[in-house]
């Protein structure tokens, strides 16, 4: 399992030909502002200027083949990714 934070770098099927899936973990915008004020002490105006850099949530979220959302605690942000990765290995296992 590999982690690639892309930003835009590699278009998604270039990172679906090397990574076999695309695994999105996403949050809604306010919370991804909350987050980066208060984890990162970025102004407001900073921070959406770093998410406005992004692409699109939208678009991210069409080119995934799975998608985490990241809106609750960090407990439920690990059952989601673990179901995400049982579901994984599940495919890696039926490739085998």
């Amino acid at each position: 399992m590999t982690r690639i934070e892309t930003r835009r770098h590699l278009s998604g099927s270039t990172l679906r030909w090397i990574l076999g899936a695309i695994v999105l973990v996403d949050a809604p915008e306010p919370v991804r502002l909350g987050r980066l004020s208060q984890h990162r002490g970025l102004a407001a105006t900073e921070a959406a200027r770093l998410i406005a850099a992004q692409l699109p949530s939208g678009e991210k979220r069409a080119r995934a083949d799975f998608i985490i959302d990241n809106d609750g605690s960090p407990d439920l942000l690990r059952e989601r990714a673990w179901q995400v990765f049982r579901k994984l290995m599940s495919r890696a296992r039926a490739r085998a």
